[in-house]
């Protein structure tokens, strides 16, 4: 039996039939962790058959599912964390972000482990931000690895972002609560970077090979500011 507890990888999805398995085959291929591994899908009311269809494609990876009906990333993201309560370290990635390389979820895992004033480890690459970091060193674990701290003085708001990250649920839950709802995609991250950013809370982390983009973004179509944007004035919700 191993002595990591197990991660769920929570897949925030809405009608990317061909983005969204390209991302799990990546994540397959790239992820890294030396205990069990759970998977879940969270969709915002694709059309009929399209979680189904992904389950019938993964049979291995026994996916749970959350859904619901055209109501918005935050209500979707919530829905799930809330399903997904059982499980302490989450990661959750977007439908459309393709790892290109090793995402050592052990080391987040340990590093959340062991520095209980730190909440999130960002995977993504911290590159394309303009952030202030600090380095420090994980004392507590065997081999006393680096990681980068992200300052909430930084010159830019996101600190925290909506793209490919590790979480410890009860902290960020406890520390900066529930996503907004209700609102487009990208002001529900805006909205939650800046309430990070302000609050006195748990720190978001990375690791020291975090800073270069380690996700590719495919998605062909964006949906953001379109009328599958729920929030944007143009909704399709009935």
């Amino acid at each position: 039996m191993s002595d990591y507890p197990p991660v769920a990888v929570l897949l925030i999805t809405y009608n990317r039939p061909k983005e969204i398995r390209i991302t799990i085959d990546a994540l397959v291929k790239n992820l890294h962790y030396d205990g069990e591994i759970a998977w879940h899908i969270a969709d915002d009311g694709s059309p009929k058959g399209y979680v189904d269809a992904i389950k019938a494609d993964y049979p291995d990876l026994h996916f749970t599912s959350t859904i619901t009906s055209r109501k918005g990333w935050g209500v979707n993201a919530n829905t799930a964390l809330k399903f997904l309560d059982e499980y302490k370290y989450i990661f959750l990635n977007e439908d459309d972000y393709k790892a290109r390389r090793k995402v050592d979820l052990t080391l987040g895992v340990s590093l959340l482990q062991a520095v209980p004033d730190i909440c999130i480890v960002r995977y993504d690459g911290l590159y394309a931000h303009d952030l202030d970091l600090l380095l420090r060193r994980a004392q507590d674990l065997p081999t006393r690895p680096c990681y980068l701290r992200i300052v909430k003085s930084s010159p830019h708001n996101n600190i925290y972002s909506n793209r490919p990250h590790l979480r410890d649920r009860e902290r960020v839950l406890k520390g900066y609560g529930k996503y907004a709802e209700g609102r487009t995609l990208a002001k529900t991250e805006q909205h939650y970077a800046r309430l990070l950013k302000k609050t006195l809370g748990p720190d978001v982390a990375a690791l020291t090979d975090g800073i270069t983009l380690n996700f590719l973004h495919i998605a062909e179509k964006s949906w953001k500011n379109s009328e599958h944007d729920v929030g944007s004035g143009r909704s399709i919700l009935k």
